[in-house]
Order: C-alpha cells, then sequence, then structure tokens
C-alpha cells in the first residue's frame, strides 16, 4: 500500500462513501490562518496558492485517474451574497488551472442546491453536523443529465471536519450515476484522542 493509500482506523472500520482524499495539511497554524483570511478577508491569491498545492498532492495524474469534473460544494446564499463569491469554486478554479498547465482539462459543475438553515455547521459537533447534512443538500433538476456525464468527480472543498458534508454530497452523486468520488480539500481537522 502506498503513502497515499493508508485509511485511517475510522474508514477501515466504517468505509466512506467516496474513493480518495487528497488533502493540503491538518487544519491548524498557517493553514487555519489562511483559509480565514480566504473565507472572510477576501484574500483570493489564497485560493490560487492552495489549488497548485492540492495538485502537488495528487501527484501523478496520469496514474491515480482523473476527474473529468470537479464538484463545487454550495454555500448557503446569503453567504454567498454577503461574501461574494463562493471559496471552494476559487479552489476549483485554481485546481482546473493547474490541471490545464499539465495538460489536463476538468469542468467545473456545481449540481447541488442547499436548502436555507438557520445554523452554520461552524458550531455545531458531529452528530449535529451529520443529522443537519442529511437533508441540507440537493441535485438541481437542470443538473442530473449533465452530472450523468461524468462518471468520476472530485469534490473540492476547503476544509474536510467531520466529513457530513462530503457523505452528504456523495451519496447524492452516487445516486445519480457517478461511481468514483474523490475528494481534495485544503485541510482536514483531525479526529480529537479519547480520553481514558
Amino acid at each position: 500500500m502506498s503513502e497515499r493509500s493508508v485509511l485511517c482506523g475510522e474508514c477501515l472500520k466504517k468505509p466512506p462513501n467516496w474513493d480518495r482524499l487528497y488533502c493540503v495539511g491538518d487544519y491548524g497554524g498557517a493553514l487555519k490562518s489562511d483559509l480565514y483570511k480566504l473565507k472572510y478577508k477576501h484574500d483570493y491569491h489564497i485560493a490560487r496558492e492552495y489549488g497548485q498545492l492540492m495538485v502537488r498532492r495528487i501527484g501523478d495524474l496520469k496514474s491515480s485517474g482523473l476527474p473529468t469534473a470537479l464538484v463545487v460544494v454550495p454555500v448557503p446564499w446569503l453567504r454567498y451574497w454577503r461574501r461574494g463569491y463562493n471559496q471552494s469554486q476559487l479552489l476549483a478554479r485554481s485546481v482546473r488551472e493547474h490541471f490545464a498547465v499539465k495538460g489536463v482539462n476538468v469542468s467545473i459543475v456545481c449540481p447541488f442546491g442547499r436548502q436555507y438553515r438557520w445554523r452554520g455547521h461552524t458550531r455545531l459537533n458531529r452528530k449535529q453536523r451529520l443529522r443537519h447534512s442529511q437533508s441540507e443538500f440537493y441535485i438541481k433538476s437542470t443538473q442530473i443529465e449533465l452530472l450523468r456525464q461524468h462518471s468520476h468527480v472530485a469534490i473540492v472543498d476547503d476544509v474536510v471536519t467531520t466529513g457530513a458534508t462530503i457523505q452528504q454530497l456523495s451519496s447524492l452523486l452516487l445516486e445519480n450515476g457517478v461511481s468514483r468520488i474523490d475528494i481534495y480539500c485544503v485541510g482536514r481537522t483531525a479526529k480529537p484522542a479519547k480520553s481514558r
């Protein structure tokens, strides 16, 4: 098993419904600070830098089997309206640009709608996030046929915390004809160690 295909204990116990997760690093320190600037301080150049790092992390593009589409994680419409952008979309654009430099062409698709929720995920624990995400997302009816053109996709997100969002999005993609799902993210939170 290569370094890139190591499974954590949690994934061995309960395999996720996606295939591979490529991550720049653990969510903390400078990475956490950079993502805060991207999300709340409009530092768009950070998306370009981390897009390049994601492509480096993926490694040998030809051997890993590439997606034909990058899937954007939607943000609530009010947040999008206030910010003026979706950080997932900025990251996906950067990944696409860096793939193109290597001669790889991929589409960016935004097939999901997001139902209005009065609470964001930021202050929810894992159990609450999982319950909250179950009915939060849906595939837009106008996107179903487009989505069926892509059997292998990669969901692009800034941070994977509990995995609730990517589990829900992956379920919807699988229900609509996608057969392989990779996750490209900047940061991933480490599961806290259980106290004795």
